[in-house]
């Protein structure tokens, strides 16, 4: 089964832990730390709080041409920018080099 780890405040990721996913509390000052886990556990998919998505970057852009892990930022109840909307997108194409999958029922896209 594929590794799917959260990672975020403590407050908004102990819930999925109970349900079984690994989790990591983000602090800034582990970063790196942080980074290299995500990479030596063999994660196929990481999950970000979006604020703390850019603080991320260097391992976001470390793996974005490779298949595994794929890092989303997911929004909080605080906070929506919507990255990861607009990742996801890119993902789509990247793998499919469709644009139709990426339109709504109007053919505007999402």
């Amino acid at each position: 089964m594929s590794k799917i780890v959260f990672l975020g405040d403590e407050d908004l990721i102990s819930g999925l832990r109970s349900l079984g996913f690994d989790t990591l509390v983000f602090k800034d000052e582990r970063s790196q730390e942080i980074s290299e886990k995500i990479l030596s556990e063999g994660y196929a998919l990481c999950f970000v709080q979006e604020d703390y998505f850019f603080k991320l970057e260097a391992l976001y852009l470390k793996v974005q041409e490779k298949p595994f892990p794929i890092i989303l930022p997911f929004p909080t109840h605080f906070s929506s920018q919507g990255l990861g909307k607009e990742l996801l997108k890119k993902i789509i194409l990247r793998a499919t080099g469709a644009q139709e999958i990426l339109k709504d029922e109007r053919g505007k896209d999402n």
